[in-house]
């Protein structure tokens, strides 16, 4: 006891005790600054929700879409793009029941905007990175097929003599076509980065984006041939050549491509099943004048492929959820994700 009082009341002790005791505050002081600095950092970093100006652009050009499709229909821009399309075949262009799945499109992004712009979209961060994802390829997209609309129902239709006149058309037409694909890829590799957290941004977002643009692939075939038709010089020396097999086999390849990137979730499944309905409509259309037995064959033979191709991919994918380890695990592609197969951070 007693050498431990005459330590405690040695002059060194008392002041090593006093500097570290006086240190101690700057040390706290200094922790504190740097909790306040990662506090700030988490703060600014954090995704804020969707501004009106985001959710508002989306509305309007969902609206000018509807606009201009119901007064291209009326007639308002001239005659219908069903009436020039029937006037302007190709070797690949699908049976009439086929453009249907326009409606499927139609009903599926108006859910999307309404989706990602509702009432509670606004306090959503969540929904503000989704929209980041689609709102400016959308927007694009939609753009391209109002103006090709517009243009495409200018063409006269009885074919001028002669009938390579038609590029001043359709080679604009095929460039619009091409530029909407461009965009709705941009959107469907997008969310294939971003994810879905939900099934409902996975319908009315990706499985939307998904169908237009594999639709708008097949479109962007039938614009390609017409601007073949125009270099041909007629619609018979471009069907009898080997360019309508190659258009039809671009489509298959480019819908199982997106399997493989996408796998068999909303953004694979919704583009190769749109290429694959196309290319069945190509397969029907036997009334089509241009329209040939090796054209339909090889249409057949695509969409088979494409389906039986997705639904490979499918059962892979159900194994792997169940547990089911396969020795060819990632055979199929990386499935693009869903609420269930987030991407990883």
């Amino acid at each position: 006891l007693a050498d431990t009082a005459a330590a405690l009341s040695c002059p060194k002790f008392s002041r090593s005790s006093s500097a570290q005791m006086s240190k101690k505050p700057g040390k706290q002081d200094h922790l504190a600054a740097l909790a306040g600095e990662s506090r700030l950092e988490l703060e600014s970093s954090a995704p804020v929700p969707s501004s009106p100006l985001e959710r508002g652009t989306l509305i309007l050009g969902y609206s000018a879409l509807v606009a201009v499709n119901v007064a291209s229909s009326m007639g308002v821009f001239g005659p219908s793009n069903v009436v020039v399309s029937n006037a302007y075949p190709t070797a690949i262009t699908p049976a009439g029941y086929a453009f249907a799945i326009w409606g499927i499109i139609f009903i599926l992004e108006g859910g999307g905007v309404a989706y990602l712009s509702g009432p509670s979209a606004g306090s959503s961060p969540r929904r503000k990175k989704e929209i980041g994802a689609v709102r400016a390829p959308w927007l694009a997209m939609w753009t391209c097929q109002n103006l090709w609309q517009i243009i495409f129902v200018q063409t006269p239709l009885i074919p001028p003599t002669p009938y390579s006149a038609l590029y001043k058309i359709f080679v604009p037409c095929a460039f619009l076509l091409l530029s909407s694909l461009a965009a709705g890829l941009t959107a469907c590799r997008r969310l294939g980065s971003a994810g879905v957290d939900s099934h409902a941004s996975g319908v009315f977002v990706a499985l939307a984006s998904a169908i237009n643009t594999g639709w708008l692939s097949a479109a962007s075939c039938i614009g390609l041939a017409l601007v073949g038709q125009c270099l041909a010089g007629s619609p018979d020396a471009f069907s009898a050549s080997i360019a309508p097999l190659s258009l039809a086999s671009a489509a298959t390849v480019g819908a199982l491509a997106a399997l493989k990137k996408w796998g068999a979730g909303y953004l694979g499944l919704g583009y190769s099943g749109a290429v694959a309905w196309a290319l069945m409509g190509v397969h029907a259309n036997i009334d089509n004048p241009l329209s040939t037995p090796q054209v339909r064959s090889l249409a057949l033979a695509g969409a088979c492929v494409i389906g039986v191709t997705s639904g490979c991919a499918v059962i892979i994918r159900a194994l792997k959820h169940a547990g089911v380890k396969l020795l060819f695990s990632g055979s199929a592609g990386p499935s693009d994700p869903s609420p269930s197969n987030p991407p990883a951070s």
